[in-house]
């Protein structure tokens, strides 16, 4: 069902670019580290707080890869994390419903 709200509209609209940066960013920023799971964070404008993410990053190099999803070890996180991203902005376009006119529908 279709946000009838402009405020709750923008803030999705908000919120998936937001998370759609924070993927690309995940997805480019080579190597991780704990300095750029934290950014990956900030650039997605929500999420727990530092400490938890220091907590999870000294915990997650006990992951053992081919247990559940995703590669296991420091890895693990960055995978979760996209995931997770990836889930929220297909639910927030849903939400949204079909736009009038998509950018691309502009371009000649």
């Amino acid at each position: 069902m279709p946000l009838e709200s402009n405020e709750a509209r923008a803030q999705l609209a908000k919120n998936i670019v937001a998370y759609k940066r924070s993927i690309k960013y995940l997805d480019t920023c080579g190597e991780l580290t704990l300095e750029k799971l934290i950014e990956a964070r900030r650039i997605a404008g929500n999420g727990p707080d530092d400490d938890w993410y220091r907590a999870m990053w000294i915990k997650a190099q006990r992951i053992l890869p081919g247990v559940g999803e995703g590669p296991g070890g420091r890895e693990q996180l960055r995978y979760d994390m996209r995931k997770t991203m990836i889930q929220a902005v297909a639910q927030f376009e849903a939400l949204l419903g079909p736009s009038e006119r998509k950018w691309w529908q502009f371009q000649r």
